[in-house]
């Protein structure tokens, strides 16, 4: 059992780089409570983001929309 003492997430975590190339298979996103990166894979799935008011669904919509920023911008991704 892992009991957390204090919350991880109090400091800002400054934005993960946006890769040239994005890969759908493991599209990162951020870091989990215990720094390690956290992905979403986006090929063959369906994607559900729900969660409580001031949860923070917005910065995972965010977060994803700037980690496809260069298929945004070729236009191989529609927004």
């Amino acid at each position: 059992m892992d009991f957390a003492h204090r919350d991880p997430l109090t400091m800002i975590v400054p934005a993960l780089p946006v890769p040239e190339t994005p890969n759908l298979a493991a599209l990162p996103l951020g870091r989990q409570e215990d720094g390690t990166l956290w992905s979403l894979t986006l090929t063959g799935t369906h994607v559900l983001v729900a969660g409580a008011t001031n949860a923070g669904k917005g910065s995972v919509v965010w977060s994803l929309l700037r980690a496809l920023g260069p298929m945004l911008r070729d236009g191989s991704v529609q927004a």
